[in-house]
């Protein structure tokens, strides 16, 4: 479902540059509203996998024996989860901002 409506913002709209690149470092910085609009929807998405993470994990660790097997792999899922969302968050920041370089201020 992601897929779909980031494949279709990527046919809709021009080229627009929605985040400014970092003065110092590497990075994005929010400039317009549709980039405001994205970074509060990232910043949601992290949200909800924490929440259901920590909401797994007290039901994995309520029982009276801890089963260290599926703590491990419910780890590993939430990490791959937070990648995943990190790098579709990078990606859509390349395509609506400035090309991504490592920047050391004016000069």
């Amino acid at each position: 479902m992601a897929y779909f409506l980031y494949s279709l913002a990527m046919k809709r709209l021009p080229k627009q540059r929605w985040f400014a690149a970092k003065e110092y470092g590497w990075g994005w910085v929010p400039c317009t509203w549709q980039g405001w609009v994205a970074t509060l929807i990232f910043a949601l998405g992290y949200v909800f996998l924490i929440i259901s993470f920590l909401g797994w994990l007290g039901a994995a660790t309520s029982a009276h024996m801890v089963d260290y097997r599926g703590l491990s792999l419910g780890l590993l899922e939430f990490l791959a989860a937070s990648a995943l969302l990190t790098y579709g968050m990078i990606r859509f920041c390349t395509r609506f901002g400035d090309a991504p370089s490592w920047r050391w201020g004016k000069k």
